[in-house]
C-alpha cells in the first residue's frame, strides 16, 4: 500500500510544503529529468502512468512563480517540496 507524508512548515520568508513517498525513487542525477513532459525513467511495463504528471506540477508551480525540489534515491522513496513565498501563500487562504 502506498504511503504518501504531507508536511507544511514556514521557513524564513516561505511556505515549505513536503510531499515524501516509500516508492521506488529516483537516481538524484534525474530530478530535472523527471519534470519534462512524457520523459520516463523506467517502462510502462515496468510502471503505469504516461510521464505527465510531475510536468503539470511544474508547469502549475512556475506559473504561480514558486519552486519545486525533488530529492531522492533509488528504492528509498522521493520527497519532493514545494516553495511558496509567504506573500503569494496568503492568497491561497481564499
Amino acid at each position: 500500500t502506498p504511503h504518501v507524508s504531507i508536511n507544511a512548515q514556514v521557513d524564513g520568508s516561505q511556505l515549505k510544503v513536503t510531499f515524501t513517498d516509500e516508492g521506488i525513487g529516483f537516481d538524484p542525477k534525474f530530478s530535472s529529468v523527471i519534470f519534462e513532459p512524457l520523459k520516463r525513467l523506467h517502462g510502462v511495463s515496468e510502471y503505469a502512468g504516461a510521464g505527465i504528471g510531475l510536468a503539470v506540477t511544474k508547469a502549475i508551480v512556475d506559473r504561480h512563480g514558486w519552486r519545486i525540489q525533488a530529492d531522492s534515491s533509488p528504492q528509498k522513496g522521493a520527497t519532493f517540496t514545494i516553495l511558496i513565498p509567504l506573500d503569494a501563500a496568503a492568497g491561497l487562504r481564499s
